[in-house]
This record gives structure tokens, C-alpha cells and sequence, in this order.
């Protein structure tokens, strides 16, 4: 989407691309987020106690947590600061901004797969 709007200089894609599709991911988010603290919490007896780090399992899901915490609020902050200014100008900050946040899922998932196979450290 972002090559695409680039190569033919029209942001209106981007632009109806979050205004549609965009929508969804957000939503998506914030039940994963729910769900996953809702899940995590019956494990330590209080979402505070993941922190404790005492085991590889702990810390994988104290990491999880803070990784999820900080793509919600990124996407809070491009939602509405960095989206509604969006243009050709100020794109850069856009697609840096979903550069990490797609850095950050992948570590999420890394760190699924270390949680699902022993650990990745």
C-alpha cells in the first residue's frame, strides 16, 4: 500500500486504506490485548507478577506484555497524530512508524514460537 501510494503520489490511498481496513487492525488490537492480559493473568496471580522474571516463562510473557503495550500505543499515536496530517510530506514519519510497529509483531511472534518451544534463550 505505502509503494503504492509513493509511485503514483496519491495519499488517498493510504487515506482510504485506514479509513476501511485500518479500522479493523485497530479493533484486532485491542481484543488481542485484552485477551492476552486476560489469559496471562490467571498464570501469575496478577499481571505484576510476570514481571518478577523469575523463570525463561516469565520473562517471555513480562516481554509479551510490554511489546503489546507498545504497539497499542504507537498505533494510538499514529491514529491521531501522525495519520490525520498525513502527506506525501510527511509519509516518511507514517511508514517508520509501521516499520516498527511490524518489527515489534514479528518479535511477538518470536518470542510465541520461544514460549511454545522451550524458550528462545
Amino acid at each position: 500500500m505505502i509503494p503504492k501510494a509513493k509511485k503514483a503520489g496519491d495519499i488517498g490511498i493510504i487515506k482510504g486504506y485506514l479509513a476501511g481496513v485500518g479500522q479493523m487492525g485497530v479493533h484486532a488490537l485491542a481484543v488481542q490485548l485484552i485477551t492476552g492480559l486476560w489469559l496471562a493473568t490467571p498464570q501469575f496471580k496478577g499481571i505484576s507478577a510476570a514481571f518478577h522474571m523469575k523463570d525463561v516463562f516469565m520473562t517471555h510473557v513480562a516481554a509479551k506484555i510490554v511489546i503489546m503495550i507498545v504497539i497499542t500505543v504507537l498505533v494510538i499515536v499514529m491514529r491521531r497524530k501522525i495519520a490525520p496530517k498525513l502527506s506525501m510530506e510527511t509519509l516518511g514519519g507514517f511508514t517508520a512508524t509501521v516499520g516498527i510497529i511490524t518489527v515489534l509483531g514479528i518479535f511477538m511472534v518470536a518470542l510465541g514460537v520461544g514460549l511454545r518451544t522451550g524458550g528462545l534463550w
